[in-house]
C-alpha cells in the first residue's frame, strides 16, 4: 500500500502510520536503513547530493548505516511524487508494499530539513513532543493558524512509547520547532508565539534547522546502541532547569 495523495500529516511533517506507531516502537535492525530512489527524486541531481551527503554524515557520528534495498519488503522510498506533502516522513520503520514514503518537495532540499526526516524515519519524533515537554514549554494554541490548531498537541500514547533514551529535553534539537511554528501574525505583521519557552535561563532560539545538537547525536547513539562514535557536531547542549 503506498500512501495516498490526499494522506494528511500530523504535527506539521510527520505522516501517520497505520495504528499509529509512537515514538521509536519500530528500530531498524541492526541500524541497517535500506532505501531506494523514486524516479521523481533519482532524476534530482541536487536532492539526491544533499540526501547522500546526510548519510554519509550520519555514518559518520552514529551507528546507522544507509544501503540501497535490493528485494527486501520494509524500505524508505525517497520520492517528491506528492508535493503536497512538502517535507515529510513516517515515523520509525513500517514494512508497506512499495516502501515508507520520504517525500521531500523542492524547497526540502538542504541538509537540515533532510537530517530532520530521516530522524522521523529511524524513530524520532519532534522533542516538544517528549512526555516530559510541559515542565520545559507552554503550547499557545490561541496564537496558532486555522487549521493548524492541534498540529502542536502530543500523540495520545506518548507517555508510554516515547523513550527519551535518558537525555535532557533539548531547546537546540533539529527535531525541535521555532518558538513561532504555525503562528498567525499580529496586527503590526509580526510572529505570535506559540511555543513559549519555561526556561528564562534560556535565552536562545527553539529549533536549530542546519545541524545535529550534541544531545540529538547521543540520543541516537544511545537508543541504537552505538559505541565508537566520538566527532558530534560542535553546538553545545542547552542548559534545561528543572
Amino acid at each position: 500500500m503506498n500512501v495516498p495523495e490526499s494522506e494528511h500529516l500530523q504535527h506539521g511533517d510527520m505522516i501517520p502510520n497505520p495504528s499509529r506507531a509512537g515514538h521509536k516502537l519500530n528500530k531498524w535492525p541492526g541500524g541497517i536503513f535500506l532505501y531506494e530512489f523514486h524516479s521523481s527524486i533519482a532524476n534530482e541531481p541536487q536532492a539526491v547530493k544533499v540526501i547522500k551527503e546526510v548519510m554519509a554524515y550520519y555514518e559518520r557520528i552514529t551507528c546507522i548505516k544507509f544501503r540501497k534495498r535490493t528485494n527486501e519488503r520494509c524500505f524508505v522510498q525517497f520520492t517528491r511524487r506528492n508535493d503536497k506533502a512538502g517535507c515529510s516522513s513516517n515515523v520509525g520503520r513500517i514494512c508497506w508494499p512499495g516502501g515508507q514514503h520520504l517525500n521531500l518537495a523542492k524547497g526540502c532540499w538542504s541538509k537540515g530539513v533532510v537530517i530532520h526526516e530521516i530522524a522521523h524515519a529511524i524513530g524520532f519524533l519532534h522533542e516538544q513532543d517528549r512526555p516530559d515537554r510541559d515542565q520545559y514549554v507552554k503550547i499557545i494554541k490561541a496564537n496558532l493558524q486555522d487549521g493548524w490548531k492541534n498540529v502542536l498537541d502530543q500523540p495520545k500514547d506518548v507517555h508510554t512509547n516515547y523513550d527519551t533514551s535518558g537525555t535532557p529535553y533539548d531547546y537546540l534539537s533539529i527535531m525541535h520547532y521555532t518558538q513561532t511554528a504555525f503562528a498567525k501574525r499580529d496586527r503590526n505583521g509580526r510572529l505570535l508565539t506559540t511555543i513559549e519557552i519555561k526556561d528564562k535561563s534560556f535565552t536562545g532560539t527553539t529549533g536549530n534547522k542546519h545541524d545535529f545538537s550534541r544531545w540529538d547525536v547521543e540520543e541516537i547513539n544511545r537508543f541504537y546502541k552505538c559505541s565508537g562514535h566520538t566527532n558530534p557536531p560542535t553546538t553545545k547542549p542547552p542548559t534545561c532547569g528543572k
